[in-house]
Parts: structure tokens; sequence; C-alpha cells
């Protein structure tokens, strides 16, 4: 398992990944080609995930943020 760097969108697996998450999910299939590209063999030259494989991360789980009241309100006139 591999620690998420950076969050990113994983195009292949359908899937979000949060900075601090575990790459693959569960019961997602893992190819070297991929970890290889994710790991700063991309476009982006940019690490998305860890270089270690570590059995002993611990899967965070991201909490969901209120979402922000977009209504508008309207001024009372006087």
């Amino acid at each position: 398992m591999y620690k998420v760097l950076h969050t990113f969108y994983d195009k292949i697996q359908k899937v979000k990944y949060v900075e601090g998450e575990v790459y693959p999910k569960a019961g997602l299939p893992v190819d070297p080609a991929r970890i290889a590209y994710l790991q700063e063999n991309n476009p982006y030259k940019k690490a998305f995930i860890s270089e270690n494989i570590d059995e002993n991360i611990e899967e965070k789980t991201v909490k969901e943020t209120p979402k922000k009241n977009t209504t508008r309100r309207k001024k009372k006139v006087e």
C-alpha cells in the first residue's frame, strides 16, 4: 500500500484519492505501470503516491465538510 501525497482523481479506477489516504482502495487491482506513473513518471513531474510500500498505513477517513449556504437573502427596504 502507498500513501497518497497529493489529492488526485484516478481516471482509470474512477476513484478520488485524498492526501493521507491509502492507494489503492480496498479491493482495487494494482498495475506496476500505474504505480510508476503516480510516482513521478507523469507529465505533471509530481509524485502523487509515496515511493515505499508500507503495510502499516491506516486508512484515513475523510470527513465531509458542511456545504455553505449559497442562497442569497433579500435586503429589507425601509
